[in-house]
């Protein structure tokens, strides 16, 4: 998943677009779900998100519904 991140990274910046990673400061599945809902609230819309594997992209999809974020509009 780094390895990805590092390359996800590096390929937006090379294209001279910001790009915002996601680190989860609290431990536990609810904290992780308040920090992803409140960093995704945070972010400007419209934006593209990147997920490192399908589990992390249901989560990314539950902040989203949890900060009213419209899949796919915003």
């Amino acid at each position: 998943s780094r390895w990805r991140e590092a390359a996800f990274v590096r390929h937006v910046a090379e294209r001279d677009f910001p790009c915002a990673v996601f680190s989860p400061t609290r431990r536990g599945k609810s904290a992780d779900a308040e920090t992803l809902s409140g960093w995704i609230a945070s972010l400007p819309k419209p934006i593209g998100v990147m997920a490192c594997y399908d589990l992390k992209a249901q989560q990314l999809l539950d902040a989203c519904r949890d900060a009213d974020v419209a899949v796919p509009d915003e």
